[in-house]
């Protein structure tokens, strides 16, 4: 049956009954949403009305390149196929969507943990800061012992003693 034109109905139950199938095929979900990210659609109005009456959608051409679906027609697009193919697509999204969200999981967990280690090391080192200046204070010019054996070994160690003599006396 040929209609040219709408139809009206209440309601339009198509049949999906598993019983009524054969053949089945795994679908790679995720190959289902590239096709469909690449489908050319646009927005567009039937020749026969007027252009006040707009519709959304793929072209029946590009939609059959890119599903190979409903046989040779490649001027009609199956209410069936479209809404298996939009399903197909949103389980693909998903799955996107579930990898994504537990890599963020992941790199959240890792953040913490870098953030806790890098409290440690700040803590450590005020820490040290804190001993070092209060070592630095308890040096006297008197309690201070220099081994000139050892400056006479390297001129750097004899430059570093000299300004340490002078840093503490002043």
């Amino acid at each position: 049956m040929t209609i040219d034109g709408p139809v009206t109905a209440n309601g339009v139950l198509l049949t999906s009954d598993r019983n009524t199938k054969e053949n089945f095929a795994k679908l790679d979900s995720q190959s289902v949403l590239a096709k469909v990210a690449t489908l050319p659609l646009t927005e567009w109005n039937y020749k026969n009305d007027s252009t006040g009456i707009r519709h959304v959608g793929p072209m029946a051409q590009d939609f059959h390149a890119a599903f190979g679906l409903d046989g040779n027609d490649d001027k009609h697009i199956s209410v069936v196929d479209e809404g298996g193919v939009a399903l197909a697509a949103i389980q693909g999204l998903n799955q996107k969507v579930e990898e994504r969200n537990a890599r963020i999981k992941a790199l959240e967990q890792k953040n913490d943990s870098l953030t806790a280690r890098l409290n440690e090391l700040e803590a450590t080192v005020k820490q040290l800061v804190a001993r070092n200046d209060l070592f630095m204070k308890s040096i006297t010019p008197e309690t201070a012992v220099f081994r000139p054996a050892h400056t006479e070994i390297n001129p750097k160690l004899r430059r570093i003693s000299m300004l340490t003599r002078e840093r503490i006396r002043s």
